[in-house]
């Protein structure tokens, strides 16, 4: 292959588009409109089943926060005011009110690696970061 074609093969595929010959045919405007719709329409389904399968896992998650606060509710003598305050303290504990937890990435001090501020322990060493001040809001 000369190098004329060789710049028009790589041209051709650089552009989505495709190479028939020497000549540098190249698809229709109207077929790779066609072709960029269908591109277009598989990403759009794509992108709704993953939000489908993300409601399920909001559904499951739900439930088992409900589950767990209706059991602390009848066995301990918490409250419904109390957890509201559990939530929004650890809401504002990025200083943000704006109903999401972030979480912080802390250094262990022992082995130096990346471990997030929400876990006691580091999940390489085992070092106890309480003792550190690394722990998360709620410990």
């Amino acid at each position: 292959m000369d190098p004329v074609d060789k710049f028009f093969l790589w041209d051709a595929i650089g552009a989505g588009a495709e190479y028939l010959s020497k000549d540098a045919i190249f698809r229709q405007p109207s077929q790779l409109a066609q072709h960029q719709r269908l591109e277009a329409k598989q990403k759009a389904r794509n992108a709704m089943s993953e939000v489908v399968l993300l409601r399920a896992q909001v559904e499951r998650l739900s439930l088992a926060t409900a589950a767990l606060w209706t059991l602390l509710r009848e066995r301990t003598d918490f409250t419904d005011d109390e957890l509201v305050d559990r939530v929004r303290e650890l809401d504002l504990a990025d200083g943000k009110r704006d109903g999401r937890m972030a979480h912080t990435v802390k250094e262990c001090p022992q082995c130096s690696r990346k471990v997030s501020s929400r876990h006691p322990y580091c999940l390489y060493c085992e070092h106890d970061l309480r003792t550190h001040g690394l722990e998360g809001p709620d410990a």
